[in-house]
């Protein structure tokens, strides 16, 4: 490793995916968002071209390819952004254009002082591409400031560079991306505490109390999506009177309801009118994949479906409602009248 002690001043995610930047944080390690924090960058090569051109490229209209409602990629550079689209690339550009140029800026801010690059590695292929290139590499990253550094993180069945500094293994056989993308480097154990060695005491204990109050948020996000879990669990097994409640409380609704969302929480909403005799006219999903197949049955079509009918539509879905509501009242159509799927479970259950 690493013989000469130093401090850096921040860690920088170069990828290749958002486990990075996520585990990062977790471990204190993370200090603002810069470029590749939540791209996926399946080709260093890239990576590294952008940084040795100080970003020329970076984002330019004419490479980029939406690839569904919330992803888009660079097909130049074989970048991924699956975060940053609400709807349309196109409409968004300026905004995403502006918010990635105040990142690549505090990147360069950042350089100007010590810092250590941490590049998860994607397999095979990319280490025998570090192994080959590694002068380069470092030529890159040295570019910005001598003292620059940078960390490779290898799966554990990943082909071994040798006589490179800054490789570490850890004990995981894949790149987790589910609800333990945050504790990849927790086996870990020596790249942890090389990083905390070499990090200001002050900004790691910043970084780790930021880290906690958005964890936080997210256990809280979690504790309400369970409770809500066991809240249809309970108007399924007809432990309330479900069909009295929607009945009363929204005229017409038997006339037909659109279930926007056509993910778990629309599929189990489907199921509780049914069950009431209350017809599902179509799921209604942002994701063009899904449009025109089925699920459960029910017809999945595209959200423009919904600028010319009238009636009820549930918003099926509880860490986007406020987005999607905000995309239905732009259709301007006073003919939809849209329900909260939260408020219509909690007024059953609690009726």
């Amino acid at each position: 490793m690493y013989r000469e002690k130093k401090i850096f001043k921040s860690y920088i995610s170069l990828g290749w995916y958002c486990g990075t930047a996520a585990s990062m944080e977790k471990h204190g390690l993370r200090s603002f968002a810069y470029p590749f924090d939540w791209v996926s960058s399946l080709d260093f090569g890239g990576v590294l071209y952008q940084m040795e051109t100080n970003f020329a490229e970076f984002l330019e209209y004419d490479n980029l390819e939406q690839t569904s409602i919330t992803t888009f990629r660079d097909m130049k550079y074989n970048l991924i952004f699956p975060h940053d689209i609400e709807l349309s690339l196109k409409k968004e550009y300026s905004k995403i254009y502006e918010k990635y140029q105040r990142r690549i800026q505090r990147f360069r801010d950042s350089i100007e002082e010590p810092v250590c690059f941490i590049r998860s590695v994607t397999g095979d292929k990319e280490a025998e591409y570090i192994q080959n290139n590694y002068e380069n590499i470092i030529k890159i990253i040295k570019g910005y400031n001598c003292e620059n550094e940078i960390i490779f993180l290898l799966l554990a069945g990943t082909r071994k560079i040798t006589n490179v500094p800054g490789c570490y293994v850890l004990d995981i056989n894949e790149w987790r991306d589910d609800e333990k993308i945050r504790d990849v480097f927790d086996s870990g154990k020596d790249f942890l505490e090389y990083c905390k060695a070499h990090i200001e005491e002050s900004a790691y204990t910043e970084n780790l109390q930021f880290a906690k109050r958005k964890y936080t948020k997210e256990e809280e996000f979690r504790k309400e999506s369970e409770l809500l879990k066991q809240k249809i669990l309970k108007i399924k097994n007809n432990d309330c009177n479900s069909r009295k409640v929607i009945v009363e409380k929204f005229p017409k609704i038997e006339e037909g309801v659109y279930i926007f969302g056509a993910g778990y929480y629309g599929k189990e909403i489907a199921e509780i009118f049914r069950k009431n005799n209350i017809s599902v006219r179509a799921f209604i999903d942002n994701n063009p994949q899904k449009w025109d197949t089925f699920q459960e049955g029910i017809q999945v079509l595209n959200p423009n479906n919904l600028k010319n009918v009238q009636g009820y539509v549930i918003i099926a879905m509880l860490r986007n409602e406020n987005t999607i509501a905000a995309q239905l009242k732009n259709y301007e159509n006073p003919g939809l009248k849209c329900i909260s799927m939260k408020k219509m479970i909690c007024d059953i259950v609690t009726f």
